[in-house]
């Protein structure tokens, strides 16, 4: 698995949400998040920007052009 490499900032910024949504208490989710920070080959952001202006063609939502980078170079 690849992510870009804010997103564990992302999941942090959500975790409420995430509480809410998978009915988990912070520890549960805190231990599932240090399982993916060893599953998860993080991908620095400028390893990414040759790929920019092609996600940002085919992207649906602009908040996930990184995503759709991260495809592309993956």
């Amino acid at each position: 698995m690849f992510a870009p490499e804010y997103i564990f900032m992302e999941l942090e910024k959500h975790k409420d949400e995430l509480l809410e949504k998978t009915e988990r208490t912070t520890e549960e989710l805190f231990k599932l998040v240090a399982v993916l920070q060893r599953k998860i080959t993080i991908v620095a952001l400028e390893e990414l920007v040759p790929y920019v202006d092609e996600a940002e063609k085919i992207t649906p939502d602009s908040d996930d052009m990184v995503y759709f980078a991260l495809a592309l170079r993956v």
